[in-house]
C-alpha cells in the first residue's frame, strides 16, 4: 500500500509548502491529494471548511495556484498528484485553461468534488483526465452509479465522522463499503482517507486491496515542526505493508 499526503494548495503559504513537500518525500511519501481552494467549499467538516476559505482569500489569484502546481511536478517528476478541483475553479479559470494545465503537467487523476456540472466533467473524461468518485458511509446510489463509471481510483472513507458516530455507525461500515465497491468493480484501485490519524489507522487498512492510504489534518498539527513531520511520515509508512 502507498502512503499519499493531503495538502491544501497555499496554506500555510506556498514559499512554507516546499519545505512541507519536502519533508513529506523525506518520510516516504508516494503521492499527494492536492486540493485548490476555493471561495465557496465544499466540506461539511468546519475546520476544513475554514481552512480551505481562509487559504483561498488570502490567496485570491488562482495563477499562483497553477503557477506552484507546475513548480512542484518539476521539482518531484515521480510524485503521484490527485488534485481536487471544484466547479468554482474551472469557472474562474476557464474550463479549457485549467485542463490544458493539468494535461501540461501530467496529471491524469482529478477528484471532481462538490456540484460539478456535467459539460465540464464530460470535457475532463474527453482530454484524458480520469475522475477520482467518493463513496462515504452513506454509500448512496449516486455514489455506487460513480463506481460504475470509475477510471482508475475510487475514494473511500475509513473511519466515521462525529454524524456518522451519531446515525449509528461504527468502523465496520468501512468492511461493507469496501466489499460493495469490490462487488461492483474489482479492477479499480482504492484510496482511503478520512481519520488517518496514527500509525495503527494506517495499519488497520494493510488486509485490505487498497493502493493508498491518505493522511491529512495530522499532517497539518506537525507543520511547525518538519523534523516532527518527516518521523511521522516514517511511521504512517511503516505501516503500509505487514
Amino acid at each position: 500500500m502507498k502512503l499519499f499526503c493531503w495538502i491544501v494548495a497555499g496554506n500555510p503559504s506556498h514559499e512554507r509548502l516546499d519545505e512541507i513537500i519536502d519533508a513529506y518525500v523525506a518520510g516516504g511519501c508516494d503521492g499527494i491529494e492536492w486540493n485548490l481552494p476555493v471561495i465557496d467549499p465544499y466540506y461539511e467538516v468546519e475546520h476544513l471548511y475554514d481552512l480551505v476559505k481562509t487559504t483561498r482569500e488570502k490567496q485570491p489569484d488562482l495563477q499562483d495556484y497553477f503557477d506552484y502546481l507546475e513548480k512542484a511536478r518539476n521539482k518531484y517528476p515521480n510524485l503521484e498528484i490527485v488534485p481536487s478541483i471544484a466547479q468554482e475553479i474551472f469557472d474562474t479559470y476557464g474550463e479549457n485553461e485549467v485542463i490544458e494545465i493539468l494535461k501540461k503537467n501530467k496529471i491524469q487523476d482529478v477528484f471532481l468534488v462538490g456540484k460539478i456540472r456535467e459539460e465540464t466533467a464530460e470535457n475532463v473524461k474527453k482530454n484524458g483526465i480520469r475522475n477520482s468518485p467518493v463513496v462515504t458511509y452513506k454509500c448512496s446510489p449516486e455514489e455506487l452509479e460513480g463506481v460504475k463509471k470509475a477510471e482508475r481510483f475510487v475514494y473511500l472513507q475509513t473511519f466515521p465522522y462525529e454524524k456518522d458516530k451519531k446515525a449509528g455507525f461504527t468502523t465496520d461500515r468501512f468492511a461493507e463499503i469496501y466489499k460493495a465497491v469490490k462487488s461492483l468493480r474489482d479492477d479499480v484501485q482504492l484510496l482511503c482517507g478520512q481519520g488517518i490519524y496514527t500509525p495503527e489507522a494506517v495499519e488497520f487498512l494493510v488486509d485490505y486491496d487498497i493502493y493508498a492510504c491518505v493522511p491529512g489534518s495530522a499532517l497539518g498539527k506537525r507543520y511547525d515542526n518538519l523534523k516532527s513531520l518527516t518521523e511521522f511520515v516514517k511511521q504512517l509508512k511503516s505501516k503500509c505493508s505487514k
